[in-house]
C-alpha cells in the first residue's frame, strides 16, 4: 500500500515516485490487460479503479469495479479499454488504485507512463478518481466485516475532462443513483451504482468467504503490452499488454 490508517502515515507518494519515460504508444479504443501477481493476498476484494491523467492531479476514471475487485470472474486479470474518443497525448499516466475490503485500512496505487495515439479534437472524460484511507481523504472501513462500503464516494464526484493539449478541468458532479448500502459478511451489496459517465462501473456482487488479511502483501500490479517494457513510477512492477 502507499498509505495505511494503521499508523496514519504515507508510505509512498501518489504514483510512488516521479514520472519515467514512456513505455510505448497506446491507441484510442484498444484494450489493456492488467495482470496481478498471485502471490499476494486479495484482502477479500474491494473497490478498484483505472484512471488516466496528464498532470497526476486530475484523474479521469475509465473503469470502476465496486466490492468485487480480485474476487469475481476476472480475478487477477482486469481488462480496461482506452476511450475510443481519446485525443493524442505525448504523455499520459495510467493509474490502478484499490481500496481493500478487509484487513488494515489501506490505499494501493501503481502508475504507468505512455504516449497516446488518438483522434483529432478528442477528449477523455470520466469521474474524478476516489482516494481513501490516505491522509487528508475519507476512510473506508472493513466493509467485508459490517462497515459501510462508502459507495456514495463513487456516486457523487466531479467529472474530469482531458483534452488534446493535456489540460484537465472539473465538470458537473455525477448524479447519485441510489443510497450506498451497508454490507455485512456474507451479504450482497444491493445498490447498482454507476460512475455517471460513459465509463463502465461494475455492479457489486456477492462477497466470498474469508481470505488472508492483516499485514500480508497484496497482489503485485502488472499491466501488460506486447513488450517487456517497465512502467514508470513503479519500476519493475508492470508489463504492458494490449489487445
Amino acid at each position: 500500500p502507499i498509505a495505511s490508517t494503521k499508523d496514519g502515515i504515507v508510505h509512498e507518494v501518489m504514483c510512488r515516485g516521479p514520472r519515467g519515460k514512456s513505455n510505448g504508444v497506446l491507441k484510442a479504443g484498444e484494450t489493456l490487460s492488467l495482470q496481478f501477481d498471485s502471490a499476494g493476498a486479495v484482502h477479500e476484494g474491494g473497490h478498484c479503479e483505472v484512471s488516466m491523467s496528464t498532470n497526476e492531479k486530475d484523474w479521469a476514471v475509465i473503469r470502476t469495479k465496486l466490492t468485487s475487485c480480485f474476487v469475481d470472474e476476472e480475478a487477477l486479470n482486469i481488462k480496461v479499454t482506452i476511450p475510443k474518443e481519446a485525443p493524442s497525448l505525448e504523455n499520459v499516466v495510467i493509474a490502478w488504485t484499490w481500496v481493500n475490503a478487509a484487513g488494515n485500512r489501506e490505499f494501493y496505487m501503481n502508475c504507468m507512463d505512455y504516449s497516446l495515439e488518438g483522434v483529432e479534437g478528442g477528449k477523455i472524460e470520466g469521474p474524478q478518481m476516489v482516494i481513501a484511507n490516505y491522509p487528508g481523504y475519507p476512510t473506508i472501513g472493513e466493509f467485508r466485516h459490517s462497515a459501510d462500503p462508502r459507495l456514495d464516494l463513487y456516486q457523487n464526484r466531479p467529472m474530469v475532462v482531458i483534452t488534446g493539449d493535456g489540460s484537465s478541468a472539473g465538470g458537473n458532479q455525477t448524479e447519485s443513483v441510489t443510497d450506498a448500502p451497508t454490507t455485512t459478511a456474507g451479504e450482497t451489496a444491493s445498490a447498482t451504482p454507476t460512475d455517471g459517465g460513459s465509463n463502465p462501473t461494475d455492479t457489486p456482487t456477492d462477497l466470498p468467504g474469508p481470505s488472508p488479511t492483516g499485514d500480508e502483501p497484496a497482489p503485485g500490479a502488472s499491466t501488460s503490452t506486447g513488450s517487456d517494457s517497465t512502467p514508470t513510477n513503479q519500476p519493475g512492477k508492470c508489463k504492458p499488454k494490449t489487445q
